[in-house]
């Protein structure tokens, strides 16, 4: 029927659009990322954990070397936290805390 059609349509349209916002910021956040434009990149990537309902530890580990890049060492710590409770075993997590642990 069309009264269950409309809503559906309507969520289908609001989902595809969330979808881009997420993919958008997950290009922008990298390629930031990647230019070494750490200042630029982390909107983007604090967009993703807040919004991206999968793989968030990566993110929380890319915000944590963008924070330290830019010498914000509390926020660096945070998501190197977030990510190390997250996924413990990966490498570049664990170098990111001999690093934060090598600043104090």
């Amino acid at each position: 029927s069309l009264s269950l059609r409309k809503p559906i349509f309507i969520f289908a349209i609001c989902f595809m659009f969330f979808n881009g916002f997420l993919k958008f910021s997950q290009y922008q956040a990298l390629s930031f990322y990647e230019q070494r434009n750490f200042e630029k990149a982390i909107p983007y990537f604090e967009n993703l954990v807040n919004y991206y309902p999968m793989e968030i530890g990566k993110y929380h580990a890319y915000l944590g070397v963008c924070f330290l890049e830019i010498k914000d060492l509390e926020n660096s710590w945070k998501h190197y936290e977030i990510a190390q409770k997250i996924i413990p075993d990966n490498r570049n997590i664990i170098q990111l805390g001999y690093i934060l642990e090598s600043m104090r």
